[in-house]
C-alpha cells in the first residue's frame, strides 16, 4: 500500500465512528505504516489508536501506542507542530485514568505517570487544573478522603484551560465528588447550567446524566431521575466502553425497586463481562448484576434462566458466581492499592436496599398488571333464597342491561346451585342462561349447546313460549355459527309461534333476531323491515329495552349501508333510551355515536367517546379508551391521549391479551412521540416490536419500524435509525413494494447527508435511485441522483459530484414531457440547477453555475416554493459577487432583503452579502451601517 493510500485509510478511520470497526481501521493503518516505513504515518496511526482504544472500549491498548507516540515526541521533538503537544497532553488524561483500573499495575506507575505529566504542564506554562483533576480521581479510587478534598479544591480553583475536560466532562466528575459527600444539592445545581449548554463531547450528556441518577433521587426529583436513567442508559447501551456506566444504572433500578428491569438489562449485557473495558468496569458491573438478579430471586425469579456464555444459568446460581467475581477483584485492587475502600465499596453495592419505588415503565403496565377493575361488587343474596327466585333475578338484570350484576348474581347460583339436582323447570332456567353467559364471551357454539339443552327441558316441562324463545336463541347461533339458511327457518318459526303466544317482549326480541339474522346474511332490506316490526311491538307494548336493541342494531346497519344521517338519529334514540335505563349498552351506542361524528366534529366525537368510557367495562372499555385517545389526537392533544392508552394497556396486560396490548403499545409509542416524548416513545415501541414480529402482524412491525425511525432521528440516535431503515429496505424489496423500499432508501441517505457522513449518503443515494428505477418512478430517480451529487460535492469529491451530476442532468432530460408544468417536476429541475450551482461554485465553474441558476426563482414562485426561490436568488447574489459584479448583486440582494421576512433565517447571510456588494462598490460607510442594522460583523 503506498503513502498516500495509507493517508485515506487514516482518514477514513478518523471519520469513523468509535467502536470496533474503527479499532480494526486504525490497526490495519499501523500495519501498512510499519510495512512501509514511514516515521510520520507510523505516529499519525499511533496517535490515532490512542484514541480509538480509549473511546472504543480498548483503553489497555492505549497504554502501549501512547507510550510510544510520547519516546517518538520526545527524542525529536523538533519534527513535531504544537498540536502535536496539545495532541499528547490530552492523552496523558487518558492514561492517567485508565491505570488504576487494572490492579495488576502497580500504583507507583501511575503516580509516576501523573508527575511527567505535571512536569509536562508546568514546563509549558499550563494551568495544573486538568492535573489535580487526575489527581482527585486517583484518590477518590484508593479512598483517600482527605487527599481527594484536597485536590478536588485545587482543582475548582485552577483555572481551565485547552488541556481541561469539556464543559460536560470537567463538571461530571465534581458532581461525583459532591455526590461522595452527600452534597446532593450543590451536585444537581453544578449540572443544571451544563445540561442547558450546548454539549458536543461523546462523552456526554450520558456520562453527567448518570452522575446525578442518585443526586436526583435524594432531593426528591423523580422525574428527572427517570428520564437520566432513560436517556443516558439509551446513549450506553450499545458502547461495551460504557460498561462501568451501566453499572451505574443498575444500582439506579435496585435503590428504585426495578429489579425486573435490571434483569433485562443484566441478560442484554452480561456477556460483555468476558471482554470488558477493564477489571475495574468488570468489577462494577458483576456487583451491580450480582445484585439485582438476588433481588430478582427474591422475588420468585430465581430458577429463571440467563444466557451466559452460551448456556443457561439460573438467576441463582448466576448472582452467586458474579458476587465472587466481584469481591475477587475488589480484593486484587485493594491488595494493589494497600486500603479496604474498593472492598467496602463492592459490599455496598452488593448489599443496596430500596430508597423509593419509582416506575420506569413508559407503558404504565406490565403483563398481568391490574386495569381499572371491570367487575360489579358481589351482591347480597340470602341464604334461604329459592333458586328459581335468583335465576328469575338473574335474568331480570340481563334483560335490564344491567350486565356486571347479572353475572355476579348468576356466579352466586352456580355456587350454590349448579351441582344440585334441580327442578327441570329451574334446570331449563339455568342452561338459558349458560348460553347467555357463554355466548356473552363470544363461544357461540358452546353457547348453542346450552341453548338446545334449555329447549328441550323447556318442551319437558310443557313452557312451549319458552322453548320457542331459547330455540330463537339457538337458531341465531346456527346463522353467526355460519348456518344462515338453518338459523333462519328456525327464527322464523320462532318469531311466528310467539306472534301467537308470546308475550309481548318475547315477541319483539323475536323480530329483533330474526332481524340480526338478516344482517348476518348481508340482507339489509329485510333486516331492516324486522326491525321495523320489532320497534311497532315494543312501542305498542311498552318495552323500551327492545326499542333501544333495536335502534341500536338499525343505526349499525344503516351506518354499514353509508346512510349516515338515519344512521346518526338511531343512534341518537338509542343512546336515549339507554341513558333513561342505565343500561350498560349505552358504551356501544355513544360509541357508535362518536364513530358517525361528521368529519370536523371533533368536540362532538370526543364527548361521545367520553361518556362511552364513564359507562363500559371490559373489552369495550379498552375500545372506549382507545377511541377517546384517537379523538384527542384529532383535536392535537396527544398529551392527554397518553393516559387513555396507557389505561387501555393496561386492561389489555391484565387480561394476558398479548398481542393487542403489542399494538397499543405501539399507539402509545406514537402519542408519546407526537406530544414531545420521545424517550418515552422509544422505549414503547421498543417494548411492542419484538412481540409483533413473534406474531408475525407484518404491517404492525413495519409500521413500529418506522416509527422508531422518526423517534430514533430526533433522539440522534442515527445508527440505529439507520440500521432500521436498512431493515425496511430489504422487506419492502418485493415487486409490489419497490417504491417503498426506494424510499426507505432515500431517508437513509436523508438522514447521513443531515449529520455530514456525505460519502455515505452519496452511496445511499446511489442505491435509492437504483430502486426508484426498478419501481419504474422517474421523478424519484432523477432526485435521488441530484441529491448523491451534491452529497459527493459536500463529501469534497468534485470529480464524482461533476459525474453524478450529468447523470442527474440525464435523469431530469428523460422525464416525461407531458409532466414538464406539473409543480413536482418544476420544482425538481428548478434545484437541480440549483444544487449544480453549488456543485460548480465549488468546482469554480461560476459562469456556468449562474446560468444553471437563472431561471430557478421565476418557476418556483410560479409554484407557490418561495423559501426555495429566496434560497436560489441568495446563491445568485453570491455568485454575483464572486464573478466581481457587485451593482448587479446589490440590485437582486436588495429586493430580497427588503422581501424576507425579519425572522427569516436567511436574513442574515441576503444582507450581509448585500454589505458586500455596496463595499465592493467603494460605499464603506453605507455598507457599515447595513451590518449594524442586522447586526452582523465584517
Amino acid at each position: 500500500m503506498t503513502s498516500d493510500q495509507i493517508r485515506g485509510l487514516l482518514q477514513e478511520a478518523n471519520a469513523m465512528p468509535y467502536g470496533p470497526s474503527k479499532v480494526a481501521a486504525v490497526e490495519q493503518a499501523i500495519r501498512h505504516a510499519d510495512a512501509d516505513g514511514d516515521d510520520e504515518l507510523r505516529f499519525m496511526a499511533r496517535m490515532l489508536a490512542t484514541d480509538s482504544y480509549e473511546h472504543g472500549g480498548e483503553p489497555a491498548k492505549a497504554f502501549v501506542t501512547f507510550s510510544w507516540c510520547l519516546a517518538e515526541f520526545d527524542a525529536n521533538p523538533g519534527r513535531f507542530d504544537r498540536s502535536v503537544d496539545g495532541h499528547l497532553r490530552w492523552q496523558f488524561k487518558y492514561v492517567t485514568n485508565a491505570l488504576p483500573r487494572f490492579p495488576q499495575l502497580p500504583l507507583a506507575r501511575t503516580f509516576a505517570v501523573l508527575d511527567d505529566m505535571e512536569r509536562r504542564y508546568r514546563a509549558g506554562g499550563h494551568s495544573l487544573h486538568a492535573v489535580y483533576a487526575q489527581r482527585w480521581s486517583v484518590a477518590r479510587h484508593v479512598g483517600d478522603v482527605a487527599a481527594a478534598d484536597r485536590w478536588f479544591d485545587r482543582w475548582s480553583a485552577a483555572a481551565p484551560d485547552e488541556n481541561s475536560d469539556c464543559a460536560g466532562c470537567d463538571p461530571t466528575g465534581k458532581v461525583w465528588h459532591l455526590r461522595d459527600r452527600g452534597r446532593w444539592e450543590e451536585a444537581v445545581a453544578l449540572a443544571d447550567p451544563v445540561l442547558g449548554g450546548e454539549l458536543t463531547c461523546v462523552e456526554q450528556p450520558k456520562a453527567i446524566l448518570t452522575a446525578l441518577l442518585l443526586p436526583y433521587l435524594r432531593t426528591g426529583r423523580l422525574d428527572h431521575a427517570r428520564v437520566a436513567h432513560l436517556r443516558a442508559y439509551r446513549s450506553m447501551r450499545d458502547d461495551i466502553g460504557d460498561l462501568g456506566g451501566i453499572a451505574e444504572h443498575l444500582d439506579f433500578c435496585t435503590v428504585t425497586g426495578n429489579a425486573a428491569r435490571g434483569l433485562e438489562i443484566v441478560r442484554r449485557h452480561v456477556d460483555w463481562l468476558d471482554r470488558a473495558p477493564s477489571p475495574f468496569s468488570a468489577m462494577g458491573f458483576a456487583a451491580a448484576a450480582a445484585r439485582v438478579l438476588a433481588l430478582a430471586a427474591e422475588a420468585g425469579q430465581g430458577e429463571v434462566p440467563v444466557r451466559r456464555a452460551g448456556a443457561d444459568v439460573p438467576v441463582t446460581e448466576l448472582a452467586r458466581s458474579l458476587a465472587a467475581q466481584a469481591r475477587e477483584l475488589a480484593a486484587r485492587f485493594d491488595a494493589r492499592n494497600g486500603t479496604g475502600h474498593q472492598g467496602e465499596r463492592i459490599e455496598g453495592v452488593l448489599t443496596a436496599v430500596k430508597l423509593l419505588d419509582l416506575s420506569l415503565s413508559a407503558s404504565g403496565a406490565v403483563a398481568g398488571s391490574p386495569g381499572r377493575s371491570a367487575s360489579a361488587a358481589a351482591p347480597v343474596v340470602p341464604d334461604g333464597v329459592d333458586p328459581m327466585d335468583l335465576i328469575t333475578q338473574v335474568e331480570q338484570s340481563r334483560r335490564a342491561g344491567r350486565g356486571q350484576e347479572a353475572a355476579a348474581l348468576f356466579a352466586v347460583f352456580e355456587q350454590r346451585f349448579g351441582a344440585a339436582d334441580l327442578d327441570r323447570a329451574v334446570a331449563a332456567r339455568l342452561e338459558d342462561e349458560r348460553g347467555y353467559r357463554l355466548a356473552g364471551v363470544g363461544d357461540i357454539e358452546a353457547g348453542a349447546k346450552h341453548w338446545s339443552t334449555a329447549r328441550e327441558l323447556y318442551r319437558a316441562v310443557g313452557d312451549e313460549p319458552r322453548a320457542a324463545q331459547a330455540a330463537g336463541a339457538l337458531a341465531l347461533a346456527w346463522c353467526l355459527m355460519g348456518r344462515s339458511e338453518e338459523g333462519l327457518a328456525g327464527l322464523t318459526q320462532s318469531a311466528e309461534y310467539l306472534a301467537e303466544h308470546g308475550e309481548p317482549r318475547a315477541r319483539a326480541v323475536s323480530r329483533l333476531r330474526l332481524a340480526h339474522a338478516y344482517a348476518v346474511a348481508q340482507r339489509l332490506d329485510e333486516s331492516l323491515a324486522e326491525l321495523a316490526r320489532a320497534d311497532v311491538i315494543a312501542g305498542e307494548t311498552g318495552v323500551p329495552s327492545v326499542l333501544a336493541d333495536v335502534a341500536l342494531l338499525r343505526a349499525q346497519l344503516l351506518a354499514q349501508a353509508d346512510r349516515l344521517d338515519e344512521a346518526r338519529e338511531a343512534a341518537l334514540k338509542a343512546r336515549d333510551l339507554y341513558r333513561t335505563l342505565g343500561d350498560e349498552d349505552l358504551a356501544r351506542a355513544s360509541l357508535l355515536l362518536g364513530e358517525l361524528a361528521p368529519e370536523g366534529a371533533d368536540e362532538e366525537r370526543l364527548a361521545a367517546f367520553e361518556e362511552a368510557v364513564q359507562v363500559a367495562s371490559g373489552e369495550e372499555l379498552v375500545v372506549a379508551l382507545v377511541a377517546r385517545a384517537r379523538a384527542k389526537r384529532a383535536l392535537d392533544r396527544a398529551g392527554d391521549a397518553v393516559d387513555d392508552l396507557v389505561e387501555a394497556l393496561g386492561l389489555a396486560s391484565a387480561a394476558g391479551q398479548l398481542e393487542q396490548a403489542a399494538l397499543l403499545r405501539l399507539e402509545l409509542a406514537d402519542a408519546y412521540f407526537a406530544a414531545g416524548r420521545p424517550l418515552d416513545a422509544a422505549e414503547v415501541a421498543e417494548e411492542a416490536l419484538p412481540v409483533l414480529a413473534a406474531a408475525d402482524v407484518t404491517p404492525a412491525v413495519d409500521q413500529a419500524r418506522y416509527l422508531l425511525v422518526g423517534i430514533y432521528r430526533q433522539l440522534d440516535e442515527n445508527d440505529r435509525a439507520l440500521a432500521l431503515l436498512e431493515v425496511l429496505a430489504e422487506r419492502l424489496s418485493g415487486f409490489d413494494q419497490l417504491a417503498d423500499a426506494a424510499r426507505m432508501r432515500e431517508e437513509a441517505g436523508d438522514l447521513l447527508y443531515r449529520v455530514d457522513r456525505d460519502a455515505e449518503a452519496a452511496a445511499r443515494f446511489g442505491d435509492a435511485a437504483a430502486a426508484f428505477g426498478a419501481a419504474e418512478d422517474r421523478l424519484g430517480v432523477a432526485r435521488a441522483l441530484r441529491r448523491r451529487a451534491v452529497s459527493w460535492h459536500w463529501a469534497q469529491q468534485p470529480q464524482r459530484a461533476r459525474e453524478a451530476l450529468a447523470e442527474a442532468d440525464r435523469a431530469a432530460a428523460a422525464l416525461p414531457v407531458e409532466l414538464a408544468d406539473e409543480p413536482p417536476v418544476v420544482w425538481e429541475r428548478a434545484m437541480l440547477g440549483y444544487d449544480a450551482a453549488r456543485v460548480l461554485v465549488g468546482a469554480g465553474d461560476l459562469a456556468e453555475a449562474l446560468e444553471r441558476l437563472a431561471a430557478g426563482p421565476d418557476a418556483l414562485r410560479g409554484i407557490g416554493a418561495f423559501g426555495e426561490a429566496a434560497a436560489t436568488e441568495l446563491l445568485i447574489g453570491e455568485v454575483l459577487l464572486r464573478l466581481e459584479r457587485p451593482a448587479e448583486a446589490e440590485s437582486l440582494l436588495r429586493q430580497l432583503v427588503g422581501g424576507l421576512p425579519r425572522d427569516a433565517a436567511m436574513l442574515p447571510n441576503a444582507a450581509w452579502l448585500l454589505a458586500q456588494a455596496i463595499q465592493a462598490q467603494g460605499r464603506p460607510d453605507e455598507a457599515a451601517l447595513l451590518r449594524d442594522e442586522y447586526g452582523l460583523t465584517e
